[in-house]
Order: structure tokens, then sequence, then C-alpha cells
């Protein structure tokens, strides 16, 4: 659930969001695309101002083959460009830890003429 409320509060000024998930099953009964939507669910319709609290779309993409991180990423740009008509996208690991501020910052060079990647290291 933390990783889920941090995700939302980074990208709760975004036009849309996504996370993708390894739908294959690990655990015996529990399904984790209904699982991670859910959760995007209750967090985004709470009635509370804290941070977490998003009015952005934010959608679950099951990937599968998850195999490693090329399937996840190439559904993510798919869903930017085809289903949003995104002209920019902003991918973040779920084990990364980034502040609004460094996402802000982040956007402001990958909006510079001539730019076509952003990161940091």
């Amino acid at each position: 659930p933390q990783l889920v409320e941090n995700f939302l509060a980074l990208s709760k000024n975004a036009k849309a969001a996504a996370i993708a998930v390894d739908p294959a099953p690990k655990i015996e009964g529990y399904d984790l695309p209904t699982a991670v939507s859910d959760l995007v669910t209750k967090m985004t319709s709470t009635s509370t101002t804290t941070s977490t609290t998003t009015s952005c779309n934010c959608e679950v993409i099951s990937v599968s083959p998850w195999g490693s991180f090329v399937g996840p990423l190439n559904a993510l740009v798919v869903w930017a460009s085809k289903k949003q008509r995104a002209e920019s996208l902003l991918l973040i690991s779920a084990e990364t830890n980034a502040s609004p501020e460094a996402i802000a910052e982040l956007y402001q060079h990958a909006q510079e003429e001539n730019t076509l990647v952003a990161g940091a290291v």
C-alpha cells in the first residue's frame, strides 16, 4: 500500500498515471491487478485533503508476459502514446524515492529544446 500511496502522491498533478503489474498468479487466491486497482480506487476516492489524494486518472495495466523490465516499459509507453496521446512521459520505478521538486526539475529539463530523455544519476 505504501508504494501505491507514494506513487499517487507524486502523480497528483499528472494528467494521467498508470501502474504496470504482473497478472501471473504468485500467491494462490490473490489477484494482484485487482488488489492494486482496488487500492488505487480507495486512495483516489478519499475525501480528505492529504497528500495521497489525487484527482489524476490512474490506470492499472496488466502486463503478460512480464519478463524483465522491457515488457512493462513497452506497455506503459504504448498506453501513454496511444491511449493518452501524451507529449511527455515520466517513468518511475516503485523502488525510487523522488520528491515532487525533483520530478518538477526533471520535467523542466525534458521540456528543453532538443531533449529526448532527462534522468537522474
